[in-house]
């Protein structure tokens, strides 16, 4: 192989690795973008049984099969904690609206969802406790009833009860549109200005994720006892789930070049060494090496141990919970990033018996950005220094070359 076509060979080879980083970097940029911009930073609580199959489970009914407003008042008090959202859909007619649903809801639901109202308010805790019959409709729905997004004062009828509008939000932001995909509107209805709500179990509880309330899911777990076990865990912190599959790729693949670099060294010091050794035994010289020469079987020895700690090392470092996006992907979607988004933030669903993977130590020294920095520093050193031994080594050939030139 001539030297043109050794150089080509290595050139598109660093062509396509580039190609590879660049698009996993541009992945983890635009998933993670996506998250800070689009996911509410909240946890959410989901019910896995509908209120038709609850009804059916025997004794307790409905009451039983999950946590009611009740309930949550009375977990706020025990939590100290009064910011906790809580709501439920109801198939409830709305007189000249087609394809609404109507949800019963408490005073946190748009501060939790992170709503962005148009024009009026959100409820307050008064309005709650005061069975106000007020309502917050979308803007779509504020358009096609009353022909303007100016609607709060304006009256809509729900099951034969008039409700005043007393805010508008923007249906096209937040993430509310993206948890609801059946694509009618929903208007917002105090659940106390509806008759005998409190004690019907929930669809979601939800609240913001923070320091004051890291723990609440083992509270929760906690107190509410066996009524806990019928909802699954969605975790859409800011940093979540979402462009973690992305940045353990690129992880495992900078993981690999100082892996790759420091076998290569250990291959080469072991045969250099080992020519060395089996040169001076063929001139005698072999035992008095052995008497006289003793560090340098120390470092023969050494050189090689320490570039494999040092693979293990980095191979530590890596979380090792990277997934297959999916099981197959559409040719179409090969390079659709909104693809692999969505597919990321459909696997952030965290179930309740799989939560304790949380305490696994390389896991949390992976999630702590402090420890990821300090990783990078110490690769960016490595890369650094196998740069400065090469260089020396190049200037050192260079000056034989022009000596025996000379």
């Amino acid at each position: 192989m001539t030297i043109l076509q050794h150089r080509r060979r290595w050139g598109i080879t660093l062509l396509l690795f580039a190609i590879l980083l660049g698009w996993i970097l541009w992945g983890f940029i635009y998933t993670q973008s996506f998250a800070k911009n689009n996911l509410p930073n909240m946890i959410e609580h989901r019910r896995l049984i509908s209120a038709q199959n609850a009804q059916s489970m025997g004794e307790g009914g409905t009451e039983g099969a999950g946590i009611s407003f009740y309930d949550l008042s009375v977990y706020e008090n025990v939590l100290q904690y009064d910011n906790i959202a809580g709501y439920r859909e109801v198939d409830l007619p709305v007189d000249f609206v087609e394809d609404a649903k109507v949800v019963l809801c408490n005073e946190s639901v748009m501060d939790v969802y992170e709503f962005d109202m148009i024009t009026g308010s959100t409820f307050t805790k008064e309005m709650i406790q005061q069975n106000l019959p007020y309502a917050i409709i979308s803007d779509e729905l504020a358009l096609e009833r009353f022909l303007t997004y100016s609607a709060v004062g304006q009256k809509i009828v729900i099951d034969g009860c008039e409700y005043a509008v007393i805010g508008v939000y923007d249906s096209h932001k937040g993430f509310w549109n993206d948890i609801t995909t059946d694509g009618l509107q929903r208007i917002f209805i105090p659940y106390t200005s509806y008759a005998d709500q409190d004690m019907i179990p929930l669809d979601a509880i939800a609240y913001q994720a923070n320091d004051e309330t890291s723990t609440f899911y083992y509270k929760f777990e906690s107190i509410a006892s066996g009524k806990y076990q019928y909802y699954r865990k969605y975790d859409f912190t800011e940093y979540g789930p979402v462009s973690t599959q992305y940045f353990s790729m690129f992880l495992m693949i900078v993981l690999l070049i100082p892996c790759v670099v420091l076998a290569i060294l250990a291959y080469r010091s072991v045969r250099k060494d080992i020519r060395f050794f089996i040169g001076q035994k063929e001139e005698g010289y072999f035992l008095e090496m052995l008497r006289k020469d003793v560090k340098r079987i120390i470092f023969a020895v050494l050189k090689p141990v320490l570039c494999i700690v040092g693979i293990l090392l980095l191979l530590l470092c890596n979380p090792y919970h990277t997934q297959v996006p999916v099981d197959f992907i559409p040719p179409e979607k090969i390079f659709d990033l909104s693809f692999y988004q969505d597919t990321f933030l459909s696997r952030s669903i965290v179930d309740n018996t799989q939560y304790t993977m949380g305490d696994n130590h390389w896991y949390r020294l992976f999630q702590n950005t402090s420890c990821t920095g300090i990783f990078f520093l110490i690769i960016s050193i490595l890369f650094l220094v196998f740069f400065l031994f090469a260089l020396i080594q190049y200037i050192k050939q260079w000056k034989l070359f022009l000596t025996d030139k000379k």
